[in-house]
């Protein structure tokens, strides 16, 4: 308990992620040396998801990630387009950097919990951990994102389904503290 104290009390990314490792350690969830879960789409690995640390608990397959909502923000800095500009006399494209300013703006969420980042890396902390059990059965199937959840009716009947069991249907995927998010998938 004091460490996760702590951990809403420190500033620096290597603090936290110490703290994060302590608490996890606790719970024999340890670090990889993996800092990026694969993506596959269309039955191929089509990015590599950067994260602040990935974990797994006795198992080879991991299943927890560790992100901070800074981490989201300087990624996605990096990916939008930041228009030229020159340092002679001091001259800057400020009605570029303003496009830029708007762009990033569009693409962040008004919550933060509901980053579409953070819901990428638990559908491929999934499909990492439904390869490495597959795998360890002998057979081999790749898991692939499609938009069977993106249609109104679909959704509909998964939360029919899930009140007719007696449960939210809204699982518990993962727990923030502070500002920062730690990302869990159960399979």
């Amino acid at each position: 308990m004091r460490t996760a104290t702590k951990l809403s009390q420190l500033s620096t990314l290597v603090a936290k992620k110490s703290a994060v490792e302590d608490i996890l350690d606790a719970y024999n969830s340890h670090i990889s040396d993996r800092k990026c879960l694969p993506f596959y789409f269309n039955r191929r690995a089509a990015v590599m998801l950067a994260t602040d640390g990935v974990f797994s608990n006795n198992s080879v397959a991991p299943s927890l990630a560790y992100i901070t909502f800074d981490k989201i923000q300087t990624l996605r800095k990096k990916h939008v387009y930041t228009p030229p500009y020159k340092r002679v006399n001091e001259i800057v494209n400020a009605p570029g950097l303003r496009i830029r300013q708007k762009r990033l703006d569009s693409l962040e969420p008004q919550n933060p919990a509901e980053d579409p980042y953070i819901v990428t890396i638990l559908i491929a902390l999934a499909q990492e951990q439904r390869r490495r059990r597959q795998q360890q059965e002998g057979s081999y199937f790749c898991v692939f994102c499609n938009n069977y959840f993106a249609r109104s009716d679909n959704l509909r009947d998964h939360y029919a389904v899930c009140a007719e069991r007696g449960d939210s249907g809204i699982p518990e995927w993962f727990t923030e503290v502070g500002s920062d998010t730690l990302v869990n998938y159960v399979p």
